[in-house]
């Protein structure tokens, strides 16, 4: 794709004024459009729509929402003479960045694209971001976090705990919470596959750098429950319900007294009962106070 960049430049005047410095220009200075040039090989042009579509159209929105873009827009060269493209993807802004700011935008942009991608399902796109992020800085630690994701996703356990250990030696010491999440996400995997024991070892790690990371607290009570140790996980499920007291985690603490044998389980049982009763009645307060607030037609 070839590409060049416009000035967008409004005439002041046809002619300079005589008393105007020899310096001074009639025209005021406009936004810039980024203009790329593109063929299309034969029997492909639906491929490349679809690309249009779904990952340029999420990549044009996700920088018009930050503010790094004013709008972007696809011309059809419909009368295309030898030798012109077929199609000119224009990108209009109000500067012309700098090297720093490409790779950094590109960097965030490409991440969440890769995110984006992942949680709707769409996991094709999601791979495509995720390499293109490893082909413009091969071995950043973002890139590898998302690669190794996809990896899971693909059912390449032992590929994602690869990856996973490969970011955490790069990582500094000082990035507590980030090395705790990984060693939280390798236990976890750990775990899927029935490796307990390496999965309680990463766990009981990441612990260790943060006492009560609500992840890790989470998946180690798993891992306990499955070395049938529920005295164990009802402690680490306590825990986790004074650090994140949500229904989730309080189910999860009545299951392991209940596999503890606990009458306290009636108890909490009870209290997820109440907890996901309330959440269900704000749920209809606030569907009702958006009716109210509709406009009528």
């Amino acid at each position: 794709m070839k590409k060049f960049i416009l000035a967008a430049l409004g005439a002041a005047a046809l002619v300079l004024p005589s008393t105007a410095s020899s310096q001074e220009l009639p025209l005021k200075g406009g936004d810039f459009w980024d203009v790329g040039a593109v063929t299309v090989d034969d029997g492909h042009f639906g491929d490349y729509a679809d690309f249009l579509a779904g990952q340029f159209r999420k990549n044009m929105e996700f920088q018009k929402s930050k503010g790094w873009i004013k709008g972007y827009h696809i011309l059809a060269n419909v009368n295309a003479r030898d030798g012109e493209p077929d199609l000119y993807l224009v990108t209009i802004f109000d500067h012309v960045t700098t090297p720093a700011e490409d790779i950094a935008r590109e960097k965030e942009a490409n991440a969440f694209l890769a995110d984006a991608s992942a949680e709707l399902g769409e996991y094709k796109s999601a791979e495509d971001a995720v390499q293109w992020m490893l082909d413009m800085r091969p071995g950043n630690l973002s890139g590898l976090t998302r690669a190794a994701y996809l990896r899971e996703v693909f059912g390449d356990v032992d590929g994602a705990i690869d990856l996973y250990t490969t970011v955490f030696d790069r990582m500094s010491p000082l990035e507590i919470e980030d090395r705790a999440w990984i060693l939280s996400q390798v236990g976890h995997l750990y775990l899927s596959i029935g490796k307990t024991p390496e999965a309680g070892q990463a766990l009981e790690q990441a612990l260790k750098l943060m006492p009560d990371y609500h992840y890790a607290l989470g998946y180690l009570a798993k891992v306990r429950l499955a070395e049938n140790r529920p005295a164990n996980a009802v402690t680490l499920l306590r825990r986790l319900c004074e650090v994140a007291p949500h229904a989730e985690n309080l189910y999860a603490l009545a299951e392991a007294l209940h596999r503890l044998g606990s009458a306290q389980a009636g108890t909490v049982y009870a209290d997820f009962e109440q907890n996901q009763l309330a959440s269900a009645t704000a749920a209809v307060l606030i569907n009702s106070e958006r009716a109210a607030l509709k406009p009528s037609t």
